[in-house]
């Protein structure tokens, strides 16, 4: 499990955009996307922004749009 990034907005159909920590590899996408205590929220659709510091948008999973409010601001993980 690797850090993907922080959590800076939730746009209403439940996607979240994140800044990521580092470089992001195109091998990223499609890649699962977990929360600080493990559960699935979704995976990443795409990559953009500057090579050195990314965003990504992460494509929720049905049944955990709820809970994507609760995750502004907080870390999330990679599979």
């Amino acid at each position: 499990m690797k850090r993907l990034g922080t959590v800076l907005h939730v746009i209403h159909n439940g996607e979240l955009i994140v800044q990521c920590n580092g470089m992001m590899k195109d091998t990223w996408l499609n890649a699962v996307v977990l929360s600080e205590d493990l559960k699935r929220l979704g995976k990443v659709v795409d990559i953009f922004g500057p090579v050195s510091r990314p965003y990504c948008s992460i494509k929720p999973f049905k049944g955990s749009k709820p809970r994507m409010h609760e995750l502004k601001e907080r870390m999330i993980y990679i599979k």
